[in-house]
């Protein structure tokens, strides 16, 4: 066995007489690897190699870009010299939070390849409701999934609000004493409604539309 140079040297031992001794040649193909554009990201791997060995090219994309993908020139790969190009697309960054967090989620965020849609999707929490989703402060949709096509980076917002009821308490007759606890309250909080009634009268009961509650 001998290295790849083209001139050996090697001593002849007895026995060796009426041996021939071959050069034995295998083929050797060079393969190139470029990136599409430079600036997008860079390829490693390219050089010579014999044939049956395994070519192993590595793309490195460059910040802001993703590898989508290689090309090899030539239908008839390893009978030729190979070209192999690896083509890189733009990628944007697409940001999708939630205004408060235990106010619902906010999906979709991502790399996205230059012109493909995007579709963000909120989804509110027990006790909140979707309002509207905000980019840069102006709303942008209100409708809790938001469909938009990327050509640059972009951060979205979805913003919830909590669910709030109002309540109201009045007496009956209104001479016949006071009422205290109305007012605005969040989903799921308590309410306390106190009446105290007026010298000359006694509370009885509490009623929701004329059906008796307490």
């Amino acid at each position: 066995h001998f290295d790849d140079a083209s001139d050996c040297a090697f001593p002849i031992y007895r026995g060796w007489e009426g041996n021939a001794v071959k050069a034995i040649f295998v083929p050797c193909y060079t393969v190139t690897a470029r990136s599409n554009d430079t600036s997008f990201g860079s390829v490693t791997g390219e050089g010579q190699y014999n044939e049956g060995k395994t070519v192993t090219l590595t793309a490195t994309a460059a910040d802001g870009y993703r590898l989508v993908g290689w090309t090899i020139g030539g239908t008839q790969v390893g009978t030729d010299n190979v070209a192999v190009a690896a083509f890189f697309v733009r990628a944007y960054s697409v940001s999708a939070t939630a205004n408060i967090s235990e106010g619902g989620t906010a999906e979709g965020s991502g790399a996205y390849k230059s012109g493909t849609e995007a579709v963000l999707v909120a989804t509110p929490a027990e006790g909140y409701y979707f309002e509207n989703w905000t980019e840069n402060g102006t709303v942008c949709g209100t409708s809790e999934t938001l469909k938009v096509r990327i050509y640059s980076d972009r951060q979205f917002v979805a913003n919830f609000k909590r669910i709030q009821y109002t309540v109201q308490a009045s007496a009956n007759p209104n001479a016949g004493g006071t009422v205290s606890g109305a007012g605005t309250y969040d989903y799921g909080k308590p309410v306390t409604l106190k009446a105290t009634a007026a010298t000359g009268y006694e509370f009885v009961n509490w009623t929701k539309n004329g059906v008796e509650v307490s």
